[in-house]
């Protein structure tokens, strides 16, 4: 995942949580600092392409983040997971 495909990412996961809907390709542009919707679009089809984003089949705003079944990780690979995130937060 590229800077910028991450940065997309957080911003599609934090509107998400504070507007309960996705945002738009212009919201996504305007908030990545340009009016660029095509970068959006580009951007957004990568992370729907490597799973990061699923569409749904509305019209509009139809973006969601992926579930993930964490019943089926194993227990070492969670807590694995857990450690490197605390260690990285500081």
């Amino acid at each position: 995942m590229t800077p910028a495909q991450k940065r997309c990412l957080d911003i599609v996961a934090a509107w998400i949580a504070a507007h309960g809907v996705a945002p738009t390709y212009r919201e996504i542009a305007a908030t990545m600092g340009g009016n660029a919707q095509g970068r959006a679009h580009d951007l957004v089809a990568a992370l729907v392409a490597q799973g990061e984003l699923i569409r749904t089949a509305a019209r509009n705003r139809n973006l969601r983040m992926p579930t993930v079944d964490l019943t089926r990780v194993p227990l070492d690979e969670l807590l694995a997971e857990i450690e490197r995130r605390s260690k990285a937060d500081g």
